[in-house]
Parts: structure tokens; C-alpha cells; sequence
């Protein structure tokens, strides 16, 4: 049997820092127990995603790292009541990494630090780039994806989402354990990975394919990918509402008159459905049968799920 190992992800976010600032937001700890930062970055007009910052408060363990004149790297642990003396320079906390607009160089802070430092130089609205670690869970039978922020940046250029150069940045890596990929009439590709996590548990996460846009990767996933192969996976992350207009109606009940402000007159925007997935644009490493189903104490379910497969698959 082969050791479960962790499997890692990223997600790097370029847009405009959301709901930062409101009630609900303080550098106190919560229960006594962990300090916590949530605000959203909005990557496009329909597209926002929820970041955060944790710190546990009884967990005071710091290290720091260095690079040394042959170019070695070393760290080792120091106190507590050190840390904000190892915020820049060669050697450097082993934390969060963050520049702001008024910031000359990058500062390291562990994530309590980070918060109230987050807190005290950004605002919403500011355009930033940010680069978290992904854990998955599953909340009321859906998916989550939660963003830890390893480091954010103030953007060099102001973002303009209108622009007609605008390109999107809301990207993923992921590494995964390849369960099965389904393939949809439609063209559409599920595909089920497992990812593992520090403590060797496992969650199985749907990922999407548009097999009428990417042919060549979705016939590889349903071709030649097999249960406890190994991918290494990049995509874009949808967190998406998607408007729709319609035309505004005239009040059946009127007694006088309205005035012009507020007489119903065009379209109307409004909400008519959301797109919240995980589409996969390449695969950039596969490593073939490197676990079997009884290295995760869980029997596969063998069933043939391509029994009606699109023409490009056949």
C-alpha cells in the first residue's frame, strides 16, 4: 500500500479588494481562541472571492528563514516577543508576505501581525495581487474552497475591468488524486479528484471541463487517466452571478401621479443564475497508478459513467 501525501493548491487573485471594512471587523480574538480576517477580491464585474487570515491563539511558534552566502536556506525557531524584528531583510519571519501602496519593500508577519497590518494599509477598493493556499471542505452538500492569504500585494497599475485589454487573473493549481472524469452529452466534462489533506483525510472535489472549447484535454482526461493517477491541474475559479435584463413593468395600481424619477422606464438588471465551479484549462503533470482504492480504506464504486459519450470522444 502507498502512504497518503497532502496534496498542495494555489490560487492567485488580481482585482479590487471587497468589503474589507464593516461592523463585523476587529483584530480582537473571537472566543478567546483565534483571531480571524474575511474580505473579498473582485477579479471581474461578476466574479468575487472570499479570502481570509487565521490565527490560533494559543499557537506562538515562529520561524524564521535565511538564504546564506553559498545560496543554502536555513530556519530556525525564535520567541514570540522576537518576531517584529524579522520583518524585512535577509532573514524574515516565515508568514504572510505583505506590500501595500506606501510600502517600499515586502514586510513578513505571522498572521496575527498580518491582520491588523492588512487592516491599517488597505481600503476597499484598493487593487491588489494576492496569492493564498486552498483547502477544501464540504458545507451543506457543496464544495468550498477556502483562500488562505500567503501574500498580498498593492497592484502597480489600477484595474479597470471595462478596459478593453482587461484579462482576468482568478487562477488555480491543484494537485489531485484522479478519481473519474464523466462526460456530458452536452460536452461537458466532470471530473472528480481526490485531494488530501495534512492529516491524510480526504475530500472528493468536482472539477469542470468544457470539452466543446477544449477538446484535446477533455478526451485525455476520459482516455487516458485512471483511478490514483496523480494530476497536476490549473484552471480559473467561477464565483460568478450572472444578470440577465428585462423590461420593467408599469404599476397596475395608480391613483395621481409618479414623479418622473421614479417612473419604471428601459431594463431592468437582475440576477438569473450564478456559475460557482472550478474549470480546468490544462494539466502540466501526471504521474500514472500511483495509489489504489484500498490505500484509502474505501472501496471504488466501478461503474461505467461514459456510457453516452459527445461525437469528440468516441
Amino acid at each position: 500500500m502507498s502512504k497518503l501525501q497532502q496534496n498542495k493548491g494555489t490560487v492567485k487573485l488580481k482585482g479590487k479588494i471587497f468589503n474589507l471594512h464593516s461592523d463585523k471587523k476587529d483584530s480582537k480574538f473571537e472566543n478567546e481562541s483565534i483571531k480571524k480576517l474575511n474580505f473579498g477580491i473582485k477579479t471581474a464585474d461578476d466574479n468575487v472571492h472570499f479570502v481570509q487570515l487565521l490565527q490560533f491563539k494559543n499557537n506562538k511558534r515562529v520561524w524564521v528563514s535565511w538564504r546564506d552566502e553559498n545560496k543554502k536556506n536555513h530556519t530556525k525557531e525564535i520567541n514570540w516577543n522576537e518576531r517584529l524584528n524579522y520583518k524585512t531583510g535577509n532573514k524574515t519571519v516565515i508568514g504572510v508576505r505583505v506590500k501595500s501602496k506606501n510600502d517600499e519593500e515586502v514586510v513578513n508577519l505571522v498572521a496575527d501581525d498580518a491582520i491588523d497590518y492588512i487592516l491599517s494599509s488597505f481600503e476597499d477598493g484598493d487593487d491588489v495581487f494576492v496569492l493564498c493556499d486552498v483547502n477544501y471542505r464540504e458545507y451543506n452538500d457543496k464544495t468550498i474552497q477556502d483562500k488562505e492569504i500567503k501574500s498580498i500585494f498593492a497592484a502597480k497599475e489600477e484595474i479597470d475591468f471595462a478596459a478593453e485589454d482587461f484579462e482576468e487573473i482568478n487562477d488555480f493549481e491543484q494537485e489531485i488524486v484522479f478519481e473519474k472524469a464523466i462526460a456530458n452529452k452536452d460536452g461537458k466534462i466532470l471530473v472528480y479528484g481526490r485531494i488530501i489533506d495534512y492529516k491524510k483525510d480526504f475530500i472528493l472535489v468536482p472539477f469542470v471541463v468544457n470539452g466543446n472549447e477544449n477538446k484535446e484535454l477533455a478526451k485525455y482526461l476520459v482516455k487516458q487517466c485512471d483511478f490514483g493517477d496523480i494530476l497536476k491541474i490549473v484552471g480559473k475559479v467561477h464565483n460568478r452571478v450572472i444578470y440577465k435584463e428585462i423590461e420593467q413593468e408599469q404599476p397596475q395600481f395608480l391613483i395621481g401621479s409618479v414623479p418622473k424619477s421614479y417612473k419604471n422606464t428601459g431594463k431592468q438588471r437582475v440576477i438569473d443564475s450564478e456559475r460557482k465551479e472550478f474549470e480546468i484549462l490544462g494539466i502540466t503533470e501526471h504521474k500514472k497508478g500511483i495509489y489504489k482504492a484500498e490505500d484509502f480504506a474505501k472501496n471504488k464504486e466501478e461503474e461505467n459513467d461514459n456510457e453516452d459519450l459527445p461525437d469528440f470522444l468516441k
